[in-house]
């Protein structure tokens, strides 16, 4: 509300309210409300913000403005204020760039219970704490910054939660792209496999606690590891600490455990890692191997039997995958065992293997204890009371209670798929993930406390199958690698070379690319050899077959017959016969002559590869190849008529760029011209000439139907297709000519396969260079035609009329890069010698028809004929997809929504229809100085003028609404010009029909038939009415009789709903202050004001300032026909609810009487009254000013005529301008009536008396 804003008068029930007073409270509304543009202090209100709709409101608020907001000018900025005990606090402001709270650490940005959705900000977020999902993050700045472009989840970033380390500490995570790989002083990070490798040693000084812990590796334990059960890689370990105890005193480094590490390189050799045999026990890509005694290795894996004869010695035996633990004098139990192997597997049931039969090694149990292996057929893997565990197939065990494990529990490995719950301290020397040993410390470990991933995140380490003996043959040193070591893994060095070895033995074959063996040796089957270099004499009692080269320094001798695929001969050769040559004929400084009458040098293959054929080489082999050195040449020689040796034709070939890498050659053709050798053609390494040397010479190329498929006449420089003269064509001789009979032979064909957009081009060019060159030259000007396409025909005597012609012309000031241009579009006419111009697209894309300029897209001069069934023209944007479309369809015209198929206008011949289609489309007609003056709301089905967004009024979306800032945009005027007496009309009709039309459902009483709302604003909406007025039926409606009434309703100061103020009923009663008609008096009234006692029925006011013309009467009561008055017709009854207190009446047809209810009828206990003139006397007559007026005037003073007549005046209120005393003259007659006759019978007497005096009788 305006702040501005002072009350002017302030007035009671009953005072009358002048113009002068209205005004002024107007005006201080008007002044109020105003708008100022330099005013800070304005408070007009403003609707859309334009001028002329009143000013900004500085602040809005409540009724007792304690919650506000306040637009701060001064400061720029905007504060909202909330009530605070009693007091407008100011909370927030908005001002430049931010929102901030008025008091520091004060405001809160939702609550616990109602929280705000999503949080957008693109700048930084500073905050004293962060609470993700009800979890506070301890973590200080400097701990969050660690983790820079994390794209981790809350859950995940709690990690950190409670992290004490520095940011250098922190940066230990910052391992680079080594994702699975320990990297030296950084985090460990799990790959994608959620794998990890090349641990070193892990330590833990402390207690490790973890919902579940997957070690795929070895775990050293030096402490009490508690567990309820041990699985190893899913299968149930049932195994006791001593069997654990296997991997006890594993000391190989993570470096060296590494040496595993071979990808997929299964049986194949990867310098500096371990030789793995593939699924066929097969290892390839050796280089050198060398055994300087026995082959001694960690383990030996051989697929097929092993006869050892002489002793097998190994430090462990393990048989099927399982460790024999049983010492060589307790297996010597068996030696002599004559029990069959039926018997034996008695042990349990089924075929004893190594470790079944290792269960009796040492055994002292009774045969009780014996019987606790007796589980039955179904019990295995399953607990079972007083019973032996059995793993199942799977190597599971399930149902067990309790394992306790009261001493240490050292196992080789440790795979526990569940919790492990460690009261006490977890200790270890070393600790190794997936094969890799952990050589952080414990404080660089701490920095994960409080790590929340879970145990299938760390069972990455899971994986490790090696046992004790296969970990500790990883133990080489530093310095072992390449060489071997007794009882330790062979790992090659860099170059792939292994040296110390003893004996190698191979069950196998042995592949290598080199085998050195610098002693014997002994094979007793088959070697096959592809090359033999032999130092000394070779002496073969059989074929030698040679795949590769022979070179003998001496002579060979060959008995037999030998195939020779090359020969090189240094000297001539001289054959009587033939000489046929498989291979290669190489000579040096020699020539190769064939003589013969039939002389002929044929080179041939039967090479079955298609690749490969007979080769006839030029070598030029120079010490310094250079350019334009000649490679080689074929001449073709023959005599003239004088016998004059010539060459007639030759092939050479020529070194244009010697150097390395860029190497170009260039092959000639050439014949004898005119006694001169010309170049026919040249290939080079950037181009191909065809007659160098500028001849006079034509160039044709023939197909099977065309000897001129390609002509070049050498004599006219010009080029032909289907033909070997030239054409001219409208006056022009053309450089190249396309002639021909049919469609194909006189069509140019342009196509272009890529794939991209681009396709094929025809380009034409213009500069103003008189010489041709390629590049640069003189700049064209405005107006030069740099193009052209003509169209010609024959006229009978020449080709030279043209029919059209499309050219392109510069259009405008050319420059670097800017090459303005226009396209125009010519043909001639029927009778014309020329073509004229109707088309032309210009240099800003305008079309311009039948005319030279074009402003807009499209310009046309003339008419524009669109003949179909249904012609349309469509609009596009840059999508090219049609968007409109104007079409004549039918004989209809439609602009339609290409898009979504919508009739945006159809106009026929009988209607015009805009959104025939009945889309969600708004409708807007803009004038001068209104951009909606008339808009239609597709979407809410509202029509508005003077705005775009209809306004709910009243909670109703009215179907036509004017909104507008003035008199002349906020009102509607109806006029009607006719020369009789009938009126402009605003209609409101009325049916009980849900369907829109001539439906005529009849109304019933009580219907509202139509409504004027009068809807003000109150700061927030148009919710409420001021005022209204209801038509509506008033009875029972029939044919031809629809009874009806108005209904005027005013809201009262207070109210925020109206109430009937007044009423004209079907009867024509006009009821003021109540909305029942009044019959229990009178049912011919018009006019009936009903109110309560306190407060004024009915209100006359005058503006004149003074009435002193009998023609401008105050009220005026007159009876339509004179004739009708008489004594006693009433002007005025005044009565109570049932009966007349008083009238106003003519006395005769000249005056008035006002009449008082004295009817003898309507009174009881009627006796004389005592006398009143003793009263009459005691009445002071007064004279006085009056102070409005200063009249001067004689009479009573109501206080005093009320102490001595209490009927005859009437007590007043507080204010005596409002509610003064007032005296009621009419009550004074029977005082004065009874005073009169009191004192004519006081005369009488006193005339008897004085007539007795006088001596009268």
């Amino acid at each position: 509300m305006a702040q501005n804003y002072t009350r002017q008068s302030s007035f009671a029930d009953g005072d009358t309210v002048t113009a002068a007073l209205f005004n002024n409270e107007y005006n201080q509304l008007v002044n109020a409300f105003a708008y100022s543009s330099s005013s800070a202090s304005s408070t007009g209100h403003r609707h859309d913000g334009n001028t002329g709709q009143g000013g900004n409101v500085p602040q809005i608020g409540d009724l007792d403005f304690l919650n506000k907001v306040v637009v701060d000018g001064t400061n720029n900025r905007v504060g909202f204020f909330v009530e605070v005990s009693s007091s407008a606090v100011e909370q927030i402001r908005v001002q430049d760039g931010a929102i901030v709270p008025v008091t520091d650490n004060d405001i809160d940005l939702g609550t616990s219970s109602l929280e705000f959705k999503d949080g957008y900000f693109d700048g930084t977020l500073h905050a004293d704490a962060i609470n993700f999902n009800g979890t506070a993050i301890t973590a200080t700045a400097a701990e969050l910054n660690i983790m820079d472009g994390v794209t981790s989840t809350a859950a995940e970033l709690n990690i950190l939660d409670g992290v004490t380390a520095t940011a250098s500490e922190l940066n230990y995570s910052d391992t680079g792209s080594s994702t699975g790989t320990v990297v030296a002083d950084k985090v460990v990070t799990v790959d994608s496999n959620k794998d990890v490798s090349s641990f070193r040693n892990i330590t833990l000084t402390g207690e490790l606690d973890a919902g579940s812990l997957d070690i795929s590796g070895d775990a050293d334990i030096d402490g009490t590891l508690e567990t309820d059960a041990l699985s190893i890689n899913g299968t149930a370990v049932t195994s006791t600490a001593a069997e654990l105890n296997i991997l006890d005193g594993v000391t190989a480094t993570a470096a060296e455990l590494n040496y595993s590490d071979t990808g997929q390189s299964v049986g194949t050799v990867v310098a500096g890692k371990v030789v793995t045999v593939d699924s066929n026990k097969d290892v390839a890509s050796f280089r050198n191997i060398t055994l300087t005694g026995e082959l001694d290795a960690g383990s030996l894996d051989i697929s097929g039997d092993a006869d050892i004869d002489g002793t097998l010695e190994t430090d462990a035996l393990s048989i099927n995958g399982t460790t024999v633990t049983s010492t060589a004098a307790e297996l010597n139990i068996l030696d002599g065992v004559t029990s069959t192997a039926a018997e034996l597997n008695i042990l349990d049931g089924v075929t004893a293997t190594a470790s079944e039969i290792n269960t009796l090694d040492g055994i002292t149990a009774v045969v009780g204890e014996l019987n606790a292996l007796d589980l039955g057929s179904t019990a295995v893997g399953t607990a079972i009371a007083s019973k032996a565990v059995i793993l199942d197939a799977n190597k599971d065990y399930t149902g067990i209670r309790n394992l306790t494990i009261t001493g240490e529990l050292d196992a080789a490995t440790l795979d526990i798929s569940g919790d492990v719950d460690v009261d006490g301290t977890l200790e270890t020397d070393a600790l190794s993930i997936n094969g890799t040993t952990v050589t952080a410390t414990a404080a660089e470990l701490n920095i994960l406390d409080g790590v929340t991933v879970t145990a299938a995140e760390i069972n990455t380490l899971d994986g490790i199958t090696a046992v004790l003996s296969e970990l500790n043959a990883l133990d080489l040193g530093s310095t072992a690698i390449g060489t071997a070591v007794a009882s330790k893994a062979v790992i090659l060095d860099s170059n792939k070379d292994y040296t110390g070895i003893r004996n190698f033995t191979i069950t196998g074959e042995l592949d290598a690319a080199t085998l050195d063996i610098s002693g014997d040796a002994d094979i007793d089957g088959t070697t096959n050899l592809d090359v033999v270099d032999i130092d000394g004499a070779v002496d073969m009692a059989s074929t030698l077959t040679l795949a590769g080269n022979a070179d003998f320094n001496g002579d060979l001798d060959v008995d037999g017959t030998t195939n020779l695929d090359v020969v090189d001969i240094d000297g001539a050769v001289d054959m009587a016969s033939t000489l046929n040559v498989t291979g290669a004929i190489t000579g040096t400084s020699a020539t190769f002559t064939v003589d013969g009458n039939d002389a002929a040098l044929t080179v041939s293959s039967t090479d079955a590869d298609a690749s490969l054929g007979p080769l006839i080489v030029f070598k030029r082999e120079s010490s310094s190849p250079a350019d334009d050195d000649l490679l080689g040449r074929m001449n073709f020689n023959g005599l003239n008529d004088a016998s004059a040796g010539k060459t007639y034709g030759r092939i050479q070939t020529t070194i244009r760029d010697a150097s390395d890498g860029t190497e170009d050659g260039e092959l000639t053709l050439s014949t004898i011209v005119a006694g001169s050798n010309r170049s026919r053609a040249k290939f080079g390494a950037t181009e191909t000439v065809f007659n160098e040397g500028s001849v006079d010479l034509d160039f044709r190329v023939e197909t099977d139907t065309d000897e001129n498929a390609l002509f070049i006449q050498g004599s006219t420089n010009r080029v032909m297709l289907g033909f070997d003269a030239n054409v001219a064509v409208a006056n022009i001789n053309p450089h190249l000519s396309v002639v021909g009979t049919d469609n194909g032979g006189s069509a140019i064909g342009l196509v272009r396969y890529s794939a991209d957009t681009s396709g094929p081009r025809f380009v034409l060019g213009k500069s103003r260079n008189g010489s041709i060159a390629t590049a640069g030259g003189a700049v064209v000007q405005d107006g030069d035609t740099t193009g052209m396409i003509q169209f010609s025909g024959d006229d009978g005597s020449d080709i030279a009329s043209r029919t059209a012609r499309i050219q392109s012309q510069v259009s405008g000031t050319p420059g670097s890069d800017d090459m303005p241009g226009l396209l125009q579009f010519m043909t001639t006419a029927d009778g014309a010698a020329s073509e004229s111009e109707h088309m032309r697209i210009t240099s800003d894309g305008n079309v311009a028809i039948g005319t030279t300029t074009a402003s807009t897209l499209l310009t046309v001069a003339g008419d524009i004929t669109a003949t179909s069934s249904g012609p349309s023209i469509f609009l596009t944007d840059t999508d090219h997809n049609p968007d409109y479309q104007i079409k004549n369809g039918n004989g209809t015209l439609r602009i339609i929504d290409a898009t979504n198929s919508h009739d945006r206008i159809n106009c026929s011949s009988t209607e015009t229809i805009i959104n025939e289609s009945s889309a969600d489309l708004d409708f807007r007609i803009e004038t001068d100085g209104a951009a909606n003056k008339f808009f239609v709301d597709g979407g809410n089905n509202v029509v508005v003028m003077n705005n775009n967004a209809p306004v709910s009024s009243v909670s109703v979306n009215s179907t036509f609404q004017i909104q507008g800032n003035s008199n002349a945009n906020s009102g509607m005027s109806i006029n009607r010009y006719t020369s009789n007496n009938s009126g402009p009309y605003l209609n409101f009709s009325k049916s009980r029909s849900t369907s829109v039309g001539d439906n005529f459902t009849i109304v019933q009483d009580g219907d509202t038939l139509g409504r004027v709302s009068f809807v003000a604003a109150d700061g927030v909406d148009f919710a409420h009415q001021a005022a209204k007025i209801i038509g509506a039926l008033d009875g029972t409606p029939g044919a031809n009789d629809v009874p009806g009434r108005l209904e005027f309703h005013t809201t009262a100061d207070g109210s925020n709903s109206t109430s009937e103020a007044m009423r004209i009923d079907n009867l024509g009663q006009v009821q003021i202050g109540t909305a029942t008609p009044v019959t229990n008096f009178s049912d011919t009234a018009h006019f009936v004001v009903q109110e309560n006692l306190d407060a004024v029925c009915a209100k006359f006011i005058c503006h004149q300032s003074t009435v002193t013309s009998v023609d401008n009467p105050i009220i005026e009561v007159s009876f339509q026909d004179d004739t009708a008055l008489g004594n006693g017709s009433r002007f005025m009854i005044f009565t109570d609810e049932d009966s007349t207190v008083g009238t106003i009446q003519s006395a005769s047809s000249t005056s008035l009487a006002f009449g008082t209810g004295s009817d003898e009828r309507l009174k009881e206990n009627i006796v004389d009254a005592p006398s009143q003139l003793d009263k009459i006397l005691d009445l002071d007559v007064r004279q006085f000013d009056w102070k409005k007026s200063g009249e001067t005037e004689i009479g009573f003073v109501a206080q005093e005529v009320k102490k001595v007549l209490p009927n005859c005046a009437g007590e007043g209120g507080d204010d005596p301008s409002k509610n003064p005393w007032t005296i009621y003259k009419a009550e004074f007659v029977p005082y004065l009536v009874s005073a009169i006759q009191e004192q004519q019978k006081q005369i009488e007497e006193l005339k008897s008396e004085i007539k007795k005096l006088k001596g009268g009788s």
